[in-house]
């Protein structure tokens, strides 16, 4: 069974309903909100990082065009300051490339490490819309099924900030 294969695996797993729609590839956040607002569902920016260290790994998902401040986040996740993560440690701990950071990667083996912080600006939104791994796919789930339910299952605590 490929990633892709095991993402899907999981959310039958747990009966959780999802849309998937095949689209060309996007290449930024423009591209996403015009998939997600039709459909009534945020694309959030999923950002994967790292203090300088390399020590710890997060994933940061924000909404669409919320700007990142380092500082600020690095500071509510008690982190040394983080930067953006190199590409071979998201591919070895979430399975993406970049331009498909998911946190539906969380449910692979090897991410336990990855430590999620969600803007808390998301958890008012309906829908959700993440990659599938590949930035030509998108998987929409009920906002609420996504963190009460998937979240749990896979092991993951999410750390709610104010970015």
């Amino acid at each position: 069974m490929d990633d892709q294969e095991a993402i899907f695996a999981t959310l039958e797993r747990l009966g959780l309903p999802y849309r998937l729609l095949e689209h060309a590839p996007v290449r930024g956040m423009e591209d996403c909100a015009r998939i997600a607002e039709p459909l009534g569902a945020v694309y959030p920016k999923n950002l994967f990082l790292a203090p300088r260290s390399g020590r710890s790994q997060y994933l940061l998902l924000l909404r669409p065009f919320v700007r990142f401040d380092a500082s600020k986040v690095s500071k509510q996740a008690g982190s040394p300051r983080l930067q953006f993560a190199g590409d071979d440690a998201l591919f070895a701990l979430l399975r993406a490339q970049p331009g498909a950071i998911t946190p539906l990667g969380l449910c692979l083996p090897g991410a336990g490490p990855v430590r999620l912080l969600v803007d808390k600006g998301l958890d008012g939104a309906r829908r959700l819309c993440f990659h599938p791994l590949v930035p030509n796919r998108t998987v929409v789930l009920d906002a609420r099924d996504f963190f009460d339910r998937f979240l749990p299952a896979v092991g993951c605590q999410p750390l709610w900030l104010e970015p």
